[in-house]
């Protein structure tokens, strides 16, 4: 999948997350319910962050193009 195509993905996803958050957290102090959304939509982009980075570091290709493309 390309990068380009996995942010899209990402977009999509996380908008999708938060928009069932919404739907659902409607019980309870308006203060506490924008608390834990945010803490959500920090902890899907931390894991956004630490799962791209896993997945640039396992390109199949890359040792191929270093080789023979003089980037190693």
């Amino acid at each position: 999948m390309a990068v380009d195509e996995a942010t899209k993905l990402h977009v999509a996803a996380s908008s999708a997350s938060l928009e069932l958050f919404d739907a659902m957290a409607t019980m309870g102090p308006k203060g506490a319910i924008a608390s834990v959304r945010a803490e959500l939509q920090g902890q899907i982009e931390e894991a956004h962050t630490k799962y791209a980075a896993m997945n640039l570091g396992r390109d199949p290709m890359k040792s191929v193009r270093d080789d023979y493309c003089g980037g190693g």
